[in-house]
């Protein structure tokens, strides 16, 4: 019951955040998959570079390509450990 009532909180927490705004920095196939899942504006204090892998991956989340998302997360939290999203 407790993990059925913290999964309903996340997912009501991921609907609050807007998946628009600023571009996330995506180049090359990446630039499709930009245009297919939209552009998300997300400010951290992470590093610029762990920063786009956010938004990006905050991007994929909301379009619902989960493992695509965690491995945007994964990303960012290499790029920068101290980045507490990730």
């Amino acid at each position: 019951m407790r993990s059925m009532i913290l999964w309903i909180a996340s997912a009501a927490l991921s609907c609050s955040v807007p998946a628009v705004g600023a571009t996330a920095s995506l180049s090359g196939p990446d630039l499709d998959q930009r245009e297919q899942v939209g552009i998300v504006n997300f400010p951290t204090s992470c590093t610029k570079s762990a920063q786009s892998s956010m938004e990006k991956g905050l991007a994929l989340l909301h379009s619902f390509p989960y493992a695509e998302a965690e491995e945007s997360f994964t990303g960012a939290s290499r790029l920068d450990p101290g980045c507490a999203l990730a």
